[in-house]
């Protein structure tokens, strides 16, 4: 595994590669669901939910709940290339 830096559209790669199993020449076999992990998520209420589209696109490319779409803190514009959103 290795870490990345991820702008706002970066969901899109986690919802339409590796939820479609295009990186099993990796694994070698289809993916489990993804989860939430990490501190921000356990304050949430979220740690170890599995993860869907809809919920990554909110929290990673809108910076809001994945549940509901409601702000966490400053916001930033999914156009913004230049924000961090996430770490993977």
């Amino acid at each position: 595994m290795s870490l990345t830096k991820l702008g706002p559209s970066g969901w899109r790669y986690f919802a339409e590669e590796i939820a479609t199993g295009r990186e099993d020449y990796f694994a070698r076999s289809a993916e489990h669901p993804g989860r939430y992990l990490g501190r921000g998520v356990e304050a949430m209420g979220l740690a170890g939910a599995e993860v869907d589209a809809p919920g990554l696109e909110r929290l990673i490319g809108h910076g809001t709940d994945p549940r509901d779409g409601h702000g966490l803190g400053r916001s930033y514009s999914p156009d913004n290339d230049n924000v961090v959103a996430a770490s993977g």
